[in-house]
């Protein structure tokens, strides 16, 4: 029974999921399918105004706002010389208007690295390699999404870093050793941060909005915080919270009359000990073996 406005600094909705999720992950159809679920029950949207420039916290407020809730994302990416931020990457490249050769080295461990490189090779590049701080991911989703890249010919090079881009490659730090990695382009991914400058001083950890778990509850009054704005996951885990969110706002404006129960703890469970025990994979197998793809193949 609240009156909801979503406020939204680009000109459609979506966030993330629109303007950097590619779209060979992302159905489009399926995510205008939500937007208007949304637009019917009841939500009215507001495009073009971005927190900072063109309103603050303290104006929502003043203008009779409850309860706010900060679903901004980690969008300022820190300056890595010579190398192209990958949200900014994939953000061009949704856009439509690009097209790329040669070869690309993408530095970082989450999905947008992985995503930048499945891109590169979709927008022509002849070859792609992620450099990973470790070992291959161990997210489930993340396994999935380094399986479907290793299909289509990304590389992976473990247990590297990026040191330094410059004209015709990169120095990497490999297995201890500095080393030169001829490409054409560098990406860095995972440099992404929350606009601390919007926020009007509340507090910020590790990058991103310090938040309540439980709750998501920053330290300012009636504002709570979830998605990547607080953390980096995954669209799940960014639903979840803006769930408990919802929940907690409700308590705080109706009190004991509050209706929303937000959403039970998750139980985390071993994803491939589940897989072996109902027989998907057979407990003398060591690793699922991989038929590379053409790109344009898996495009299909």
């Amino acid at each position: 029974g609240h009156a909801c406005h979503l406020i939204e600094r680009e000109p459609q909705a979506g966030g993330a999921l629109r303007y950097v999720t590619p779209a060979f992950r992302m159905d489009r159809a399926a995510l205008e399918e939500t937007v208007e679920e949304i637009r019917a029950a009841g939500v009215r949207f507001v495009f073009g105004r971005a927190l900072g420039k063109d309103f603050t916290i303290e104006q929502l407020k003043a203008d009779g706002y409850e309860g706010v809730f900060l679903a901004i994302g980690a969008e300022k990416a820190a300056e890595t010389p010579g190398a192209t931020d990958a949200r900014t990457f994939l953000g061009r490249a949704n856009e439509g208007a690009m097209a790329m050769d040669g070869s690309v080295l993408v530095a970082g461990d989450g999905p947008d690295a992985i995503d930048a490189a499945r891109t590169a090779l979709r927008l022509g590049a002849k070859k792609a390699a992620v450099l990973l701080s470790g070992g291959l991911p161990a997210r489930s989703g993340l396994q999935e999404q380094a399986a479907l890249a290793a299909e289509e010919g990304v590389r992976f090079l473990e247990n590297a870093a990026l040191v330094e881009a410059t004209a015709g490659g990169a120095d990497i730090l490999l297995g201890g050793v500095t080393v030169r990695y001829p490409c054409d382009r560098v990406i860095a991914a995972d440099t992404a941060r929350v606009d601390e400058g919007a926020l009007g001083g509340i507090a910020v950890e590790r990058g991103g909005i310090k938040a309540a778990a439980a709750t998501g509850e920053t330290g300012a009054p009636g504002v709570f915080a979830g998605g990547d704005a607080v953390r980096r996951g995954s669209v799940i885990a960014a639903i979840a919270s803006a769930k408990r969110a919802a929940a907690a706002m409700d308590r705080l404006i109706r009190g004991k009359n509050a209706v929303l129960s937000g959403i039970p703890p998750v139980q985390t469970v071993d994803r491939e000990r589940v897989l072996r025990r109902s027989g998907y994979i057979k407990k003398n197998e060591s690793q699922i073996r991989l038929v590379p793809r053409e790109p344009q193949e898996r495009k299909r």
